[in-house]
């Protein structure tokens, strides 16, 4: 990989050097230059060669595609499978760390590893293949000699919990009656009855980009699409969905007036600078005030599933709460029998949500790669 953008490049450089890359960005390939870096200043000014400007340059130089590529293989080799071994105990044996004060959320954070960050599949700005490299660390876990994973994930619960937050009647419907909601939203957007999985990709965007509050352009850039037809998506999206765009305005207001918002659990998060914050980060700020009342309801749930499953399950050793997904560790000879019991206490809840929160289970002989009996 490196040899290829040698040969792109026409020079040999170091590649993790920010400042020769500059060099060979800037003024060899002469390449649109973006902002510019904290440290830069009118007499020396330095561009930064972020992911974020890797970005905005992607397609007018083939050396760019290949540059996001090494940055990420090259961090995957060196923070997931180099510096995660080191931290390997003389038993064979990852033990993390978790707490549970350093998030906003009051969701559990990871470290010493951040297991929770281990590389899964996920969607980039822009499909670079990469998915085919991170496939290959999850994998490398596997569970003690005898024993199983039983990986059990609450499916699309901060959708859910949208839902039933604004109450609105079309996703409600969607998903009351079990179906798909990324496939009717698709069908919605597109005006078509017959979904493809690019369009269901597409859609699954567009619904997580609600629950972020990620902007026009951010939704054209990871559609590959223009802002233009983004913010057209956006428009059709809470055309169909009429009641979320009333419930977020709701929020925010209330928010702005006390400069806090609270979930159902009596969880707040405060914004105390606000007010005085520039457009770009009160912008920011209602962001945070909106995916905060999903994100901590679904931590809440699954922590409080969590408890019941320690206390009820004795057998079952709980190895890492990723998000939403938690994954048990349970002896071969006993967790065919307890995967029905574990998915139903964690579907059980403790106020009375008018719609479910499915739970989706697998069992696995090694992180992600399913048990065949």
């Amino acid at each position: 990989m490196e040899e290829k953008i040698f040969n792109i490049s026409g020079i040999e450089f170091n590649l993790n050097s920010a400042d020769q890359l500059r060099e060979i960005l800037f003024k060899k390939l002469k390449l649109p230059k973006g902002k510019k870096t904290y440290k830069s200043d009118d007499a020396n000014p330095k561009y930064s060669t972020d992911k974020s400007v890797l970005i905005s340059l992607y397609g007018k130089h083939e050396i760019i595609g290949e540059i996001m590529k090494y940055r990420t293989i090259s961090k995957l080799l060196s923070k997931e499978i180099i510096g995660t071994e080191k931290l390997m105990s003389d038993d064979g044996i990852i033990y993390g760390s978790f707490g549970i004060t350093a998030t906003t959320s009051g969701r559990l954070n990871s470290s010493h590893p951040n297991l929770q960050n281990i590389s899964g599949e996920k969607m980039d700005e822009i499909d670079l293949g990469l998915n085919e490299y991170r496939a290959k660390i999850r994998p490398l876990y596997i569970p003690r000699e005898g024993y199983l994973f039983l990986r059990a994930d609450s499916s699309q619960i901060e959708l859910r919990i949208l839902a039933w937050l604004s109450q609105d009647p079309n996703m409600l419907k969607i998903l009351k009656s079990g179906g798909d909601i990324h496939t009717e939203t698709a069908k919605n957007i597109f005006n078509i009855s017959d979904v493809s999985d690019e369009m269901r990709k597409k859609a699954k965007t567009m619904n997580f980009a609600i629950i972020y509050g990620l902007s026009d352009d951010q939704v054209a850039q990871r559609l590959g699409i223009s802002k233009a037809e983004a913010s057209a998506f956006i428009r059709k999206y809470f055309t169909n969905f009429y009641r979320l765009k009333p419930w977020m305005n709701e929020v925010v207001n209330f928010m702005r007036m006390n400069l806090y918002t609270e979930n159902i659990f009596g969880r707040r998060r405060r914004f105390p600078n606000y007010r005085t914050a520039e457009e770009n980060k009160r912008k920011a700020y209602e962001r945070e005030c909106i995916n905060h009342h999903p994100q901590s309801i679904a931590g809440t749930i699954v922590q409080l599933a969590q408890i019941r499953c320690h206390r009820k399950f004795k057998e079952a050793h709980q190895l890492i709460q990723v998000h939403d997904e938690l994954i048990f560790e349970i002896s071969q000879d006993k967790i065919f029998d307890m995967k029905d019991d574990i998915i139903n206490e964690m579907e059980r809840h403790v106020i009375p949500f008018d719609i479910v929160f499915p739970v989706e289970s697998v069992i696995e002989k090694r992180w992600s790669i399913e048990y065949v009996n």
